[in-house]
């Protein structure tokens, strides 16, 4: 995991990452979901 993580960082992922994963908890909070 922290391996993956620290991969993310080096590309530039982690914010997306960060982001996306706001995103999807939000959806899923007001009960949106998939």
């Amino acid at each position: 995991m922290p391996v993956v993580q620290h991969t993310a960082a080096l590309r530039g992922l982690r914010p997306v990452a960060n982001a996306l994963g706001a995103a999807v908890s939000l959806m899923y909070s007001r009960g949106i979901g998939w």
